[in-house]
């Protein structure tokens, strides 16, 4: 994930607001193929963007050119306020306009709903059964003056 932390270090060092949308966008500009929803999580968990750090993760309402208000997750330096950044100023790059943008590139993939082409974390593990060999060894156990029966 290079590409995006390229881009948010820019964006970070002219202490700009902005949303996953605008990172990855300027991502598929650069030419990389990115879906925003892996944009997204990553940034989620990002070590330059988390808690205690110098930018703040804020829910807000933004508006879209169209006027419609929607929920998003703006970032913003500490000292700032989330409801700077009023207006979403371009929607997503779709595959189509990337591909425009882009024509020697390889067709991205078309979008599939619930999919990320991040690296996936394994499963947690089960957690341990709890007292099986412990238990059997306690009932084991040889106590003076005690029959174990």
């Amino acid at each position: 994930m290079q590409e995006i932390d390229t881009v948010l270090r820019e964006f970070m060092d002219r202490k700009a607001l902005f949303t996953s949308i605008d990172i990855a966008n300027e991502v598929k500009r650069r030419g990389t193929w990115i879906p925003n929803r892996d944009v997204a999580l990553y940034m989620r968990q990002h070590v330059l963007l988390a808690s205690g750090g110098d930018y703040l993760m804020t829910l807000t309402t933004c508006f879209l050119k169209d006027g419609r208000s929607v929920p998003a997750y703006v970032y913003h330096p500490v000292g700032t306020f989330a409801t700077e950044y009023r207006e979403i100023a371009e929607s997503a790059i779709s595959p189509q306009e990337f591909a425009a943008l882009h024509p020697l590139a390889p067709n991205p993939p078309q979008p599939t709903v619930g999919t990320s082409t991040l690296p996936q974390l394994a499963p947690p593990a089960p957690p341990p059964k709890v007292g099986t060999k412990a238990t059997e060894m306690f009932r084991n156990l040889r106590w003076p003056g005690r029959s174990n029966s």
